[in-house]
């Protein structure tokens, strides 16, 4: 059996202290990469802020001068608002099954699943807002994206898609 000296308890308690400092250096070193983690993506936020794809419900109802971005999803409310004050091309990218149950008023059926979907898009105007949804807003928010590079001026992505619509009770066609 070992018995204890002043110099093994002094070495003990360096090697717990050496081993304290280890770890705290160890926590440190990650919470710098962490940090580094944030502000890349505080860096990825800006750079889709400047390319104007965003979440954005502000509409010009005549009571107040706001804007909304021109690539943007917006909430069922805002969608209808801006339907009815700019006018433009209401396009629903559901399959024709899905809206065989229901679209929204003078809505475009183009299936963004078929191969010529984007051949369809092309052909639309792009000058004119283009109001697009689909069943839940996925679809149509890739479509939103696949317009943006293909030139559109105005997409509007409804949030939520038909599904959010027709929850609010929000008039559809059959």
């Amino acid at each position: 059996m070992i018995t204890p000296t002043v110099s093994n308890i002094e070495f003990t308690l360096k090697t717990k202290a050496m081993n304290k400092l280890f770890y705290i250096c160890i926590m440190v070193v990650m919470l710098a990469a962490c940090g580094s983690k944030k502000n890349n993506e505080a860096a990825n936020n800006t750079e889709a802020n400047n390319n104007k794809t965003t979440t954005n419900d502000q509409v010009n109802t005549g009571q107040s001068q706001t804007t909304v971005v021109a690539f943007t999803n917006i909430k069922p409310e805002t969608f209808k608002q801006l339907m009815g004050s700019k006018v433009g091309i209401v396009l629903d990218v559901r399959t024709k099954a899905e809206v065989d149950k229901g679209k929204l008023p003078k809505a475009t059926n183009i299936d963004f699943y078929k191969p010529d979907f984007d051949d369809q898009v092309a052909k639309l105007d792009k000058n004119k807002p283009v109001y697009v949804y689909c069943a839940v807003g996925g679809r149509s928010g890739k479509a939103m994206q696949k317009m943006k590079a293909a030139g559109f001026k105005e997409v509007y992505n409804l949030e939520g898609g038909f599904g959010a619509w027709q929850q609010l009770g929000y008039t559809i066609e059959k």
